[in-house]
């Protein structure tokens, strides 16, 4: 976690390590690097230091899911594809009806394990807010690109910000970079993103730069830049977003309601390839009454839905709360980004912004 876009990045992971301390962790856990350490780590145009763990990895995501069911299917799971779920009803005495276009099956025990894709299936919706979060790839860059650059050990990166920014070397030599992304007004998830790889065209001075700096995925080339302004000359070919849930304390959850047969796990916020697994084996004990340390974590409840979640406010709150707390700390950051501005400025879109957050939490 790299200060290296403005001064005020260097308190803000002074802070996190400070708290990290406070909880509990070691240096083993989390370490701090001076500049000299982030520079043979990754070079950023104005690194001024930087947070590291170990604790983390990063996995294609669609090898997990194919290697998830075909362990599954191993095992003798029935996996039934091309079935999407349109509907929930609860009938009584422990059976939930969920409705198909191939035709309606009852279950005892019921566990829609889709995370964002919950407002989708009705009234369990509102205890979740689907967000969007964006990606953008560069070019397979050269060898020369990456001895400028670093990241030989492919270490991820995101920059002490609240925007949430996160990248990482792939393996076929792209730099991928991304920010947390958008909310649609009623909640609607999003499947397509509209990415159109002319507009960072290198080779086409009529649409590059300007264009290429609008929109969702120009915001992204924007910050991009900022760490690496390098990459100027280097064409930005892909672009991506997925959804994400939100609960309404920003705290993730794994529930079951014995009464109605019904397991629910979810609001990871942005975290979920790792605590999906974690979740999912505290949600396995709580199902089968074992009495386990993941069954006594704070995220873990026996209880109905309702009494653990606390549902999001009707349109146009949400998207009212959500857009205004990017926008403030879209100002924030770019206040912070101008060496000119007035510390009366940077005050006040401080305050405001912690205002805001504490707000939504």
């Amino acid at each position: 976690r790299v200060a290296a876009r403005y001064p005020e990045q260097l308190a803000n992971i002074q802070a996190e390590l400070a708290q990290w301390r406070r909880q509990g962790f070691g240096e083993a856990d989390i370490r701090w690097l001076d500049k000299t350490e982030l520079d043979k780590q990754v070079s950023m145009a104005y690194g001024q230091a930087a947070l590291y763990t170990p604790h983390c990895a990063r996995i294609h995501p669609a090898k997990l899911v194919c290697g998830l069911a075909d362990l599954v299917q191993s095992l003798g799971v029935k996996i039934y594809e091309h079935t999407p779920v349109n509907h929930m009803v609860y009938l009584g005495d422990a059976q939930t009806q969920l409705q198909t276009p191939q035709g309606n099956v009852r279950a005892a025990i019921v566990v829609p394990a889709v995370e964002g894709y919950l407002r989708q299936l009705g009234e369990l919706g509102r205890f979740t807010l689907p967000v969007q979060s964006l990606l953008i790839a560069t070019e397979p860059l050269t060898d020369e690109m990456w001895q400028d650059i670093g990241l030989a050990n492919r270490a991820t990166f995101s920059d002490a910000s609240r925007i949430v920014t996160y990248g990482q070397r792939s393996p076929d030599n792209r730099l991928i970079f991304g920010a947390r992304g958008g909310y649609g007004f009623g909640a609607k998830v999003r499947t397509e993103f509209g990415f159109n790889p002319e507009c960072f065209n290198t080779q086409s001075p009529a649409s590059h730069p300007q264009s290429a700096f609008k929109g969702e995925f120009g915001f992204r080339y924007q910050l991009l830049l900022a760490l690496f302004p390098q990459l100027a000359d280097v064409q930005i070919t892909h672009g991506w977003g997925g959804t994400l849930a939100l609960a309404r304390q920003f705290a993730p959850h794994a529930i079951y309601d014995k009464n109605v047969g019904l397991g629910l796990i979810g609001g990871y916020g942005g975290e979920g390839v790792g605590a999906a697994n974690l979740f999912a084996r505290t949600l396995v004990d709580l199902i089968l009454a074992r009495d386990t340390p993941l069954t006594t974590m704070p995220w873990a409840f026996n209880a109905p839905v309702q009494q653990v979640l606390t549902p999001w406010e009707p349109e146009p709150l949400p998207w009212l709360a959500y857009h205004g707390m990017n926008k403030i700390f879209a100002w924030e950051d770019r206040l912070y980004s101008r060496p000119k501005s007035a510390a009366w400025q940077k005050g006040l879109a401080k305050r405001l912004a912690n205002r805001l957050e504490g707000l939504m939490s």
